[in-house]
């Protein structure tokens, strides 16, 4: 039973291994927090890097309460160019967003 289960956990290898995974979803909590959430702000033809503060959140949408304003600009694109190679100060090229391929019927 659970309760059998959960009365093993307290004892020998088994306390052990969930204290490991208590810890470990811990520190992953902790890791997640201190993470800096910015975007880039377009400012005449560079980014900036601003710090914001986040919100709700799903698989592609992401809230941003705080560090922005209404009319500023925000830099998007692939999420490797994003993160690994855009930094702040870059220059930038504004380009119109590339249309989807219609479906043939």
């Amino acid at each position: 039973t659970d309760r059998d289960k959960k009365a093993k956990e307290t004892q020998g290898e088994g306390a052990a291994a969930a204290v490991n995974q208590k810890d470990q979803r811990e520190r992953e909590r902790a890791d997640r927090e201190a993470l800096q959430r910015v975007v880039f702000l377009k400012t005449g033809d560079t980014v900036k890097m601003v710090n914001v503060k986040t919100g709700i959140a799903d698989t592609t949408h992401m809230e941003v309460t705080e560090g922005l304003k209404k009319d500023d600009e925000i830099v998007s694109g692939p999420f490797s160019i994003i993160t690994r190679v855009l930094k702040d100060g870059d220059k930038v090229k504004i380009e119109p967003p590339k249309k989807p391929v219609e479906k043939k019927k």
